[in-house]
């Protein structure tokens, strides 16, 4: 009897349709290099043992869960497979039994270049389920601009980058908006899109893992080497620039990517010739 009950069960597994969850975007209108932040608190029966999320983006999202940084930089250019998007699975360690919740702040490039294609429509793709549960994106999320992040004036990075200077006004930071006791209340409810409408195509696997410093273990910093810092968006990775806030205004400067680039192919040619 309970083989049959078993043979039963995987039958409609396999002929019950499976819930999939939503592009997601803001209300607001998103433009070229901003940042748009998501948020969503749900509660928990008792914290998981085994969870997987699968977690897509334009252009590129870091990932919080209660507070800490679980992603610090996730999302791979469309460049290889500029027709589809691909999607990150990882599981989260930092689940608990109650409230939870999960914070989501995405960059927006908003243009494409030699190794990324724009959809031209920003948005997050969430989908996590455990053993009892699941959550995904939908219009339940609550979303919003953030505010302290903008393209600064002046010279602008290499024709080939997707990726647009960063200007940051510390005075704008939306403190501990990541916290689970944050109050979201004046934010706008998401905005659900598919993905023929939004333009990402299918999903596929990331086909290159994380690094640590990606998913924050552990971030690396590069020194400078006395004329610019090495900035490693040529391996699908951003540099973030470490600065003590003092009320004002910061700039991060893209255009030496292109240089690192040229050292790395030239690199791997002599590499490829040993």
């Amino acid at each position: 009897m309970k083989k049959f009950a078993t043979v039963i069960a995987i039958l409609l597994a396999a002929v019950m349709p499976t819930e999939a969850a939503d592009i997601i975007t803001c209300s607001e209108k998103v433009q070229n290099g901003m940042w748009v932040c998501f948020r969503k608190t749900f509660e928990l029966a008792e914290a998981p043992s085994e969870n997987t999320l699968r977690i897509s983006a334009d252009s590129k999202y870091r990932l919080y869960v209660n507070g800490e940084i679980v992603v610090r930089e996730g999302q791979l250019k469309r460049g290889p497979n500029p027709h589809d998007s691909y999607i990150d699975s990882l599981g989260i360690k930092n689940l608990r039994k109650g409230k939870n919740t999960v914070a989501v702040l995405v960059w927006y490039f908003g243009k494409g270049g030699y190794s990324h294609r724009s959809s031209s429509h920003a948005g997050l793709y969430f989908d996590l389920s455990g053993k009892a549960f699941r959550v995904s994106s939908d219009s339940s999320w609550k979303s919003r601009l953030h505010p302290a992040y903008y393209i600064p004036t002046g010279q602008k990075p290499n024709a080939r980058l997707a990726e647009s200077n960063i200007g940051y006004d510390a005075r704008q930071e939306l403190q501990s908006f990541a916290d689970t006791l944050y109050n979201d209340s004046a934010w706008a409810n998401a905005v659900q899109m598919n993905a023929d409408s939004a333009g990402w195509g299918a999903f596929r696997s990331r086909p290159i893992p994380f690094f640590l410093a990606w998913r924050g273990e552990r971030l690396r910093f590069f020194p400078s080497n006395g004329k610019q810092n090495l900035l490693l968006s040529s391996l699908q990775r951003t540099s973030y620039p470490r600065f003590a806030h003092q009320g004002k205004r910061r700039r991060q400067n893209n255009r030496n990517t292109i240089r690192l680039l040229s050292e790395i192919r030239h690199r791997l040619r002599d590499a490829i010739r040993i």
